[in-house]
């Protein structure tokens, strides 16, 4: 593989998107990857105590990752407590979909057992 320069990993399109059908809503919601400051803020999330969240975690990432047609976000923090009153399996199959999307979790673990190679040296 090629040794990137600045510009050319600046302008790589690199959050990649998937439309997922939700029949709980009766349509589909495109997710995008999370970038790497809304990657921060969902860290920042999980460090605030659970008693002080305004919403669980399947909720903030849905939040963080549901985009519209041209990629801006759908909701912000303040939508967080009225979409967490939404279907829990809609919101279930969205945040499946995001961990997956965004390797996180026990996706996360089975890129790295993918992706890992004794015998690759840096």
């Amino acid at each position: 593989m090629a040794i990137l320069g600045r510009q050319q990993i600046l302008d790589v399109q690199d959050l990649q998107t998937v439309d997922v059908d939700v029949p709980e809503w009766g349509g589909t919601v495109r997710l995008r990857m999370m970038s790497g400051t809304e990657r921060e803020e969902m860290d920042a999330f999980f460090r605030t105590p659970p008693e002080e969240r305004v919403a669980g975690s399947r909720v903030m990432l849905v939040a963080l990752c549901a985009v519209d047609e041209s990629g801006g976000r759908l909701f912000s923090v303040a939508d967080l407590q009225p979409l967490s009153t939404k279907s829990g399996s809609a919101l279930d199959l969205l945040s499946t979909a995001a961990m997956k999307m965004n390797k996180l979790g026990s996706y996360a673990e089975g890129e790295a057992e993918k992706n890992s190679d004794p015998g690759q040296t840096a």
